[in-house]
């Protein structure tokens, strides 16, 4: 019973993905990373290496993007992103807090049937293909497994099409 939901989850927040994708601006990649159903431990760290032949040397915006089920038990969630630089061994890194409800504890993230998606905007990037960009992604809360998070996912947006 519990994997026929999870499926269903997945289905719907495709669904939601597509929807909301259709109003973006160039994408060149959106991708997600299933957490385990036991929750996100502080050690896991999801890993999106970028295709080269997708890039061009310009500069993209990087969003975050968070599905979460009512069964989150937090407000905001502290993210660590790290980007590898043009020698692509050294690393850098940015903290993100991703708020997830209104000051009244409401998710404000699109929701359907217990699932919601909220999508932040981190910053602008710069790629090239001199290098294959990666970017990690890790939590950085006090409490070492997170549950009720489903997928977390990046998006690289170029406004030129």
């Amino acid at each position: 019973m519990a994997t026929k939901k999870r499926i269903r989850h997945s289905f719907l927040a495709g669904l939601l993905t597509s929807l909301l994708a259709s109003c973006q601006p160039h994408t060149i990649y959106h991708s997600f990373r299933t957490l385990s159903k036991d929750g996100w431990n502080k050690s896991d760290t999801l890993v999106y290496p970028i295709p080269i032949k997708d890039i061009e040397a310009e500069h993209y915006e990087l969003q975050i993007e968070i599905r979460h089920t009512q069964d989150l038990a937090y407000r905001s969630l502290w993210i660590v992103v790290y980007q590898n630089s043009q020698d692509s061994a050294r690393f850098t890194a940015d903290t993100l807090q991703c708020v997830l409800t209104d000051e009244k504890g409401r998710f404000i993230g699109n929701g359907l049937n217990n699932y919601y998606q909220t999508c932040f905007p981190l910053k602008t990037v710069t790629l090239n293909k001199a290098y294959t960009p990666i970017f990690k992604l890790a939590h950085y809360m006090q409490k070492g497994r997170i549950e009720g998070i489903h997928d977390v996912g990046i998006r690289l947006s170029s406004s030129r099409h």
